[in-house]
């Protein structure tokens, strides 16, 4: 059996097995037990607090009671709002935590009137809850705070009981996305107490359905604990409850497009992040909680812990303004020293032009132009095997039954006519990387996240709701298969191997449209480069209106 026709057949039954596992036999998610924290949670319901399995997060992940009875509960609830150039913050002084935050540039739909998109996901369980880690008996999960100061940059919020004093405040920074959270707690006790000051960030995810054979192929866009540990980022996507200690930087969640990461402003090694999972409702509720290295709080006196939060985009420039490798949170890949390269072309595109969808394609043309010198030497080697298949026709007939004289004859008649029998491939193994790191960029990018293109492509991160492209696309892939020599296949394969356009077709159906845009553009791009040279031609040829060759190639 020929090598391509392997590789097909490999290929379709490894597509075929991995659907009917999804289908048919993936595990469901884990059904996490019941632990101390979810009693504590359910006891607090049986005496009269709302009813919920969310409320499991809005405790700190180590909490085993949920604190004496609040002295300010009786204060009426205030909202206050932060309003900065980039977002606006709602806060409540029930709990001392934003209810809402809300991204001015973003919209949770392509049209440009609907609302910006809310980071609060969790409006029962919200983020920035503040806990004193080993103290939990002194605070209250939910304390009520008296609003002492709030103004459009900043707000303070003070607890007060006969042990405890807690002021938590918030301020606008001037980083784009940035907020500082400063948290003093006084001890009013006659000993000195020791605890560790932590503040959780929670995200929703909804519930993944299986919709049908395809549906492994549609990208899930859910949140994922990350974080930054001694020099590396790492990614938490299964575990129910787990703790890291070391020298953490940052501490957060990520979706595609969006990051929320908590800073400590003092760098320990003791630093501690605390990652949980719990059921709420059909999906689940994600937290992450930092918290300080051991703090003493000697008899009468008070301490005070400085954070930072970053809530927006996974925006490269607004990512490295916070200076601590925040960064480092956009995935790239392995080829991501190409990546940064390309998508600081695609913004210098955008700059031009004003579109992310005429961006795509200048970008995917520089990079095929850029390429064309190893493209057009790939086309050649393909084009020279291909006219000496009838040599190598006659070769094999004539010693069939003596291999090793048949592969000698082979490499001689190579030599003589200059044929590398790897020509055709080993160029295009070296566009592998440029390809897979533009692949990232596109894929990874908050650039494209709602970004129009024209008419009824108002979305360039959402797939083509017309399927317009990905049919174009299959069409393009057929031409490229008509167009490019086969030297190795016989007819019987290349029927076969006419199945493959419409199988990337329906593939591309489920992935966001700037990125088929591109791989049409680059697909339709190598088609002409094929078309030309199979005729003879140059791209100046083109340009200039000829069409024909003025003498036909050799062979040709």
């Amino acid at each position: 059996m020929k090598t391509e026709l392997r590789m097909l057949l490999a290929v379709v039954a490894s597509i075929a097995i991995f659907a009917g596992w999804s289908y048919w036999f993936a595990p469901e998610p884990p059904v996490v037990e019941p632990s101390v924290g979810d009693a504590v949670v359910e006891a607090a319901a049986e005496r009269g607090a709302p009813s919920s399995r969310a409320k499991i997060a809005d405790q700190p992940v180590a909490a085993t009671t949920d604190g004496p009875v609040d002295p300010q509960r009786d204060l009426a609830v205030q909202t206050v709002a932060l309003e900065g150039e980039k977002a606006v913050i709602e806060i409540t002084n029930d709990g001392g935590v934003p209810i809402t935050w809300r991204l001015h540039e973003y919209q949770q739909g392509a049209r440009k009137s609907e609302y910006p998109i809310d980071l609060v996901t969790t409006p029962e369980v919200p983020p920035l809850s503040f806990a004193l880690l080993g103290l939990e008996q002194l605070v209250p999960l939910k304390p009520r705070y008296v609003v002492r100061h709030a103004d459009a940059q900043s707000v303070t919020l003070v607890w007060e009981s006969e042990t405890v004093a807690i002021e938590k405040r918030y301020r606008l920074l001037d980083q784009d996305y940035g907020v500082g959270v400063t948290v003093r707690v006084e001890n009013r006790t006659t000993a000195p107490l020791q605890g560790r000051f932590s503040l959780g960030w929670t995200m929703a995810n909804p519930e993944v359905k299986k919709g049908g054979f395809f549906t492994f192929m549609q990208p899930v866009d859910q949140w994922h604990p990350v974080y930054f540990l001694d020099g590396e980022v790492s990614r938490s996507t299964k575990e129910a409850e787990s703790s890291r200690d070391g020298n953490i930087y940052w501490g957060g969640i990520e979706s595609r497009y969006f990051l929320t990461a908590l800073l400590p402003r003092e760098a320990s090694t003791q630093t501690r992040l605390l990652i949980a999972r719990r059921p709420a409702g059909t999906g689940e509720i994600v937290e992450t909680r930092l918290a300080t290295a051991p703090v003493v709080l000697p008899a009468k006196e008070a301490v005070t812990q400085e954070f930072v939060v970053y809530a927006g985009p996974k925006k490269i420039e607004a990512l490295q303004h916070m200076g601590v490798e925040l960064e480092k949170a956009i995935n790239y890949g392995f080829f991501s020293v190409i990546a940064v390269p390309i998508l600081y072309l695609l913004k210098f595109f955008y700059l031009l032009i004003h579109n992310y969808g005429v961006a795509i394609i200048l970008l995917t043309v520089l990079i095929k132009l850029l390429l064309h010198p190893i493209t057009k030497k790939s086309m050649q080697s393909m084009r020279r095997m291909q006219q000496l298949q009838p040599e190598l026709k006659a070769l094999r007939e004539k010693f069939k039954e003596d291999k090793q004289r048949l592969n000698m004859e082979m490499m001689q008649l190579f030599k003589r006519h200059k044929a590398n029998p790897m020509g055709g491939c080993l160029p295009m193994v070296l566009q592998i990387p440029v390809y897979i790191a533009l692949y990232q960029v596109l894929w990874n990018s908050v650039e494209l996240y709602r970004a129009p293109f024209f008419w009824f492509y108002t979305d360039l991160s959402a797939p083509d709701p017309y399927y317009v492209t990905p049919i174009l696309l299959g069409v393009a892939f057929f031409l490229q298969q008509k167009l490019t020599p086969s030297p190795t296949m016989d007819p019987a394969q290349q029927k076969m191997m006419m199945i493959m356009p419409l199988f990337f077709s329906v593939f591309m159906l489920f992935l966001p449209s700037g990125l088929v845009f591109y791989i049409l553009v680059n697909t339709a791009y190598t088609v002409l480069q094929q078309w030309l040279m199979n005729r003879g031609l140059g791209f100046r040829d083109l340009l200039r209106g000829r069409i024909t060759p003025a003498h036909r190639p050799a062979n040709g």
